[in-house]
């Protein structure tokens, strides 16, 4: 692909902006020659050629950001970040959806990224999904001991479930959230024992693997991975489900 800040790289010869035209003559790049980089915002994406992100571009970890305020529309073409084999690990990336300001009359509604006989390929480093907590923790504790290793990263998000059984049962106004969201603060040499950013709230239960008639019970709370290096999002920062209209993003698959 060739740089997007260089006019000769479009075959139009002007430089694409606010609403991004990648024609079928066109193979760009999104990298640090895109105005804005590495916070991007633009109208709305059409992709009938191809447009590509590479891990390359990012030589240290770098946050991406690129707001999108209509759709993205790839109709014939191609986006890929990163690919099967060389996955993004340096470029963290997050597409927004922002929110609506006026109403469009489309196919395939606003807010939306729409994939028309073309490729979308979004591949993100992988990590070992969950673990369990091999060893209780209460309420207080900063540290949690999982039985397994993990190769995640000081930084990043975790979420640890509730083990209180009445609370995993009850249903309706009557529950109440035990289970947490922390940072990860800092990581043992064995990649077992984690740091949290914060005490926790809420006592969890841990306890190491059972192998009951051959089957492998896991009774400890469940760990599991939230940061990713590829997210979509409305924007939206609040939490429940009174989400205001005006926010939300949804996917669109399909062939005219």
């Amino acid at each position: 692909c060739e740089p997007f800040g260089t006019p000769g790289s479009w075959a139009s010869g002007v430089v694409s902006a606010g609403d991004i035209n990648i024609t079928y003559q066109d193979s760009i790049c999104l990298d640090d020659t895109t105005p804005g980089w590495p916070n991007l915002k633009f109208h709305s994406i059409l992709v009938e050629g191809r447009l590509h992100l590479k891990d390359e571009f990012c030589q240290s970890p770098t946050k991406i950001t690129i707001t999108i305020e209509r759709w993205i529309h790839i109709h014939g073409g191609e986006m890929l970040f990163g690919n099967e084999t060389n996955l993004l690990t340096n470029c963290n990336v997050e597409i927004i959806i922002e929110e609506v300001q006026r109403r469009y009359l489309l196919p395939w509604g606003g807010r939306s990224i729409a994939l028309e006989t073309g490729t979308l390929g979004l591949h993100g480093q992988k990590f070992v999904p969950k673990a369990n907590l091999a060893v209780s923790s209460s309420a207080g504790d900063t540290t949690i001991t999982l039985d397994r290793e993990i190769d995640w990263s000081v930084g990043d998000l975790i979420g640890i479930s509730a083990t209180t059984r009445t609370i995993i049962y009850t249903k309706g106004e009557g529950r109440e959230e035990e289970s947490e969201n922390r940072t990860i603060a800092a990581i043992s040499t064995d990649k077992k024992t984690i740091t949290l950013n914060e005490q926790l709230d809420f006592d969890k239960n841990g306890d190491a693997p059972q192998n009951v008639n051959g089957t492998v019970i896991l009774t400890g709370a469940e760990v599991i991975h939230l940061t990713r290096r590829i997210t979509i999002s409305s924007g939206y920062e609040g939490y429940g489900s009174d989400i205001p209209y005006n926010f939300g993003w949804h996917l669109a698959i399909g062939c005219s």
